[in-house]
């Protein structure tokens, strides 16, 4: 028997790590024009009081979650992420239904790299670089982040694993999930933080280096169309461009895209 209610304690953990993610996207946010930022705080907001309803409502779970607990979480998990992922999108002006901003989010989130927008530079600062960050989070895994979270809470995280990473066997990179979750994200974080440095040098702003760098390594093309090649024409960001992928690809068989 499935037992939801521990399925929706999770769930709520991770609505409220996500409308913490959200809230680095007001970096970016103009003081002079702080209502473009406002879609961001609303969305913040919403996917917080849900996660505190689901963890308030919903008991801490006593035992490790079951393969089908599992596989239920996962699906519930990426609905959610780009139901409200999309928040922000939705209460903007410039996507015209729900299911636009669900595209979009889901987009960003599976690291499809698709969009809705003929002109994604129209976007403001804060949204532009949340409609980036969502491939990030998705480049790696949302769910492995989960995964790196829940022993913290009590609950195991191997079963929550197998069914995110079909295939996973019974050995581990190391001899506790959480250490292997975290492995990866240092990885990750190190690769991320290289590629902005790099980019700082070869002149980039920290706004344009900051959306390069959390949208660069799984989609390169969901950036600016016309941004993209203008700066990277450049020699410096040339080289910037092929020595972060030839590492991502040692790191996580990411593909490896030419420039013109």
């Amino acid at each position: 028997m499935i037992r939801l209610r521990s399925v929706g304690f999770v769930l709520g953990q991770f609505l409220l790590v996500l409308a913490a993610t959200m809230t680095v996207s007001l970096i970016f946010a103009d003081r002079s024009r702080w209502s473009e930022a406002y879609p961001i705080l609303y969305s913040v907001g919403l996917t917080a009081a849900a996660g505190l309803i689901l963890r308030l409502t919903c008991p801490l779970p006593t035992q490790e979650l079951s393969n089908r607990e599992g596989l239920l979480l996962v699906v519930v998990v990426w609905i959610c992420a780009s139901v409200f992922g999309g928040l922000p999108f939705y209460l903007s002006p410039y996507y015209g239904s729900f299911a636009d901003a669900f595209f979009e989010a889901a987009s960003g989130f599976t690291t499809t790299g698709a969009t809705v927008l003929d002109e994604v530079e129209v976007l403001p600062p804060p949204l532009q670089f949340w409609r980036c960050f969502t491939h990030w989070l998705g480049g790696m895994g949302i769910v492995l982040l989960g995964v790196a979270v829940l022993p913290l809470l009590g609950i195991g995280g191997m079963h929550l694993y197998r069914a995110e990473f079909s295939g996973a066997k019974s050995e581990k990179l190391k001899p506790r999930i959480t250490e292997t979750a975290l492995s990866l994200w240092r990885i990750y974080f190190a690769l991320s933080l290289a590629e902005y440095l790099a980019l700082r040098v070869a002149g980039m702003d920290s706004f344009e280096a900051a959306c390069h760098t959390v949208q660069h390594h799984w989609h390169w093309w969901f950036l600016h169309p016309h941004c993209q090649r203008r700066r990277l024409r450049q020699s410096g960001h040339r080289i910037h461009h092929h020595c972060v992928h030839a590492a991502e690809r040692n790191q996580f068989h990411a593909p490896l895209p030419a420039l013109d």
